[in-house]
């Protein structure tokens, strides 16, 4: 899934989240398909389930971050980003997380849904059910990136060396919040997360813009991610 940046205002901010879900809720239908990322030739589906897909949420730029704009974005700079916008950082305040050698962060629902963040940003972020269904996410330009740095509850950020720097949030309803930073006009004008989903499953672009992972066998929604939204540092969106 690509996420092209949307305005030069530095400090800008591009949010994807994504949702495991456990029971395929009421459907409706759905645009033309993508098999971008996919492990086969999708089968056909005949609708999602668009009520699960965030708008853009009530958030407010509260400040302008304070960062120097340098291409070195470190976790205090990503830090300072985030904070600038409210109800960001406070959803994950009241989650519960794990870490062990190579994790972050490990969540799990009552439901036995997991999250793992994982320390090496070039080792993607994994998201489980408790039936075995593992979804893999990796971030974008991994390989400019530091290890991850705790910057709040459920929120670790991954400075980086680009103009641009990853961060990602765990909630307590077993799903994720990839962040990305952006703090100097030199930075990638693409963010490209590569997904990659259980075998006998593909993924397809919803008519409202995020996107929904499908298992062939049962043509059913696995998981869902949400409109990608994003905020300039003067509170403009996209």
């Amino acid at each position: 899934m690509k996420m092209g940046v949307f305005s030069k205002v530095l400090s800008s901010v591009m949010v994807l989240s994504v949702v495991f879900i456990s029971v395929a809720p009421q459907l409706v239908q759905a645009q033309e398909l993508s098999a971008e990322g996919t492990n086969e030739s999708p089968a056909v589906i005949e609708s999602v389930d668009s009520t699960a897909l965030e708008t853009e949420p009530e958030i407010t730029v509260l400040e302008q971050a304070d960062t120097d704009h340098s291409m070195n974005v470190s976790k205090v700079e990503v830090k300072e980003a985030l904070s600038s916008l409210s109800g960001v950082l406070e959803t994950s305040e009241d989650i519960v997380v794990d870490r062990d050698a190579d994790s972050a962060i490990i969540t799990s629902t009552e439901d036995g849904t997991t999250v793992d963040i994982p320390k090496n940003p070039e080792d993607g972020v994994t998201l489980g059910t408790n039936n075995g269904t593992t979804i893999e996410i990796g971030l974008p330009n991994a390989d400019e990136a530091k290890n991850a740095k705790r910057i709040a509850d459920g929120v670790v950020a991954y400075p980086a060396k680009d103009g641009s720097a990853n961060a990602v949030q765990a909630d307590a309803d077993g799903g994720i919040r990839m962040l990305t930073v952006i703090d100097n006009q030199e930075a990638p004008a693409e963010y490209v997360y590569t997904v990659t989903v259980p075998t006998g499953g593909h993924i397809e672009i919803t008519q409202e813009g995020g996107a929904v992972v499908v298992d062939d066998a049962t043509v059913s929604p696995i998981a869902f991610v949400n409109i990608p939204w994003a905020k300039d540092a003067a509170g403009n969106s996209s």
